[in-house]
This record gives C-alpha cells, structure tokens and sequence, in this order.
C-alpha cells in the first residue's frame, strides 16, 4: 500500500503564476509629456519631435536616442558588466515571485543609458548640427558660433567656447571632466524630459 505524502504547493502556484504573468516595458516618449506641446505656439508634440529625431526626415537626420542608445549599452547584457543586474533578475523572480520589479529596475535603467547617449551625442555616433543650426541657437543665445569665435576678440572666443564646450571641471575623484556646454538635441530640454517608461501587463 503506498503511503501518502502531504504538502504544500502554495509558494510553488505562486511562483509559477508570476511567470505565467506577461508584462512588458515601455520606454519611450510617452505619457503627458509625450503628448505635451514642444514649444510655445508649436502644434508639435515631444512625441512628434521624438519621432524625427529617432528615425530622420528628409530635412532631419536621423540621431537615435532610444534604439541606438540601448543596442549600444545593451550589447553586453551577457558579459561581467551586467552581472549585478542579472543576479536581481533572478533573484526577484525566484525569491520573490516579482518579475515586474526587475522590469521597473531595467527601466530605470534604460533611462540612465538613453540620458548618457544624449550627453554623449550618441555615444559620438550622431551627424554633427549644421552650419545653419548653430547660426540660430548663437543668435539666440547672443553668442558666436566657434568659427567666428577665432577671428573675434579673446573675450568674445572665451564666452562662445564656455558655451559650445563648458568648462573643465575637478571630479571628486580627482580626475578631470567638463561641466556645461551644448549637446546635440538638448536645446530646450523638452525631449529628454518627455522620456519615461512604464511597466504594464498584457490583457
């Protein structure tokens, strides 16, 4: 006669309903300030302006600070930088049962790599602004582009190079970084604002 074994299956059910559980995460320009206007008197949008950045226009080239920005930093997902993030992976959906919470951390992080790629002018991948571009943010920042800098005067140079370069600045470690100066895509602001991300589970 067999003996009959007893337990309980109740952190195994929930366990294998988290996994059953399929959510997804979007990052993007999305939410309020995806939908809010670019700029005073503009009919466009942040997402609007996102989508022309991202993929080029005939009059804008394309400069990717989502798609590119993550295949560049993702691209490592499986090597020892990533292994930190992929011990919580493992861990919030085992100890846990949470694979959201993963998700809210990968997003977080998504959001940390797209602001670098702005910083870095995609990571030093985006065409550079036009001649033409660089004549209107001067103006209206009342200051020279820096190939009329060289031929102005010393004063003239030195404020026209703070503002396209920044300054050099002490890092608390010690070494040496750059403070201020221009980046691409970043004249307002509004679009590396307007990036969010969002964790929803599928209906």
């Amino acid at each position: 006669m067999a003996k009959k074994i007893k337990y309980d299956t109740t952190e195994l059910d929930k366990l294998m309903k988290s996994m059953k559980d399929e959510y997804i995460l979007r990052v993007g320009v999305i939410g309020a300030k995806g939908k809010g206007s670019h700029g005073k008197g503009e009919d466009l949008s942040n997402a609007d302006i996102g989508t022309f950045h991202e993929f080029g226009t005939e009059r804008t080239p394309r400069r990717s600070f989502l798609e590119d920005s993550l295949k560049f930093k993702l691209k490592d997902f499986n090597t020892e930088k990533f292994r930190a993030i992929r011990k919580a992976m493992f861990k919030w959906i085992f100890d846990k049962k949470a694979p959201q919470n993963f998700l809210n951390t990968l997003g977080a992080k998504c959001l940390e790599y797209i602001e670098e790629g702005f910083a870095t002018n995609g990571f030093g991948m985006w065409k550079p602004l036009a001649a033409s571009t660089k004549s209107i943010i001067a103006k209206k920042h009342k200051v020279l582009t820096m190939d009329k800098a060289l031929n102005a005067s010393m004063a003239k140079y030195l404020k026209a190079n703070k503002f396209w370069h920044g300054d050099l600045v002490r890092n608390p470690d010690g070494s040496i970084g750059i403070a201020g100066g221009r980046n691409i895509l970043t004249e307002t602001g509004k679009l590396r604002r307007s990036i969010s991300f969002k964790v929803i589970k599928r209906k």
